[in-house]
């Protein structure tokens, strides 16, 4: 299962992340934040699983095509 955690780079979506990454289900998830560098170091966090996203709410659209 891949799952796309926008807002995963702050205090719960951080905790939920890593939370969801020891699932044996899991196989990839998204880390989206504002901060490219802060979802870099937080996928770095969580291990192998973690692929960073820079992305916010208020882009509208993109998020959008995103889900």
């Amino acid at each position: 299962m891949r799952v796309f955690a926008l807002g995963g780079t702050g205090r719960v979506g951080r905790v939920a992340a890593k939370v969801l990454a020891q699932d044996s289900l899991v196989t990839e998830i998204a880390i989206a934040g504002r901060d490219l560098a802060i979802a870099k170091r937080v996928s770095a966090e969580i291990g192998p699983k973690a692929v960073p996203v820079t992305l916010s709410i208020l882009d509208g659209p993109p998020v959008l095509a995103a889900t």
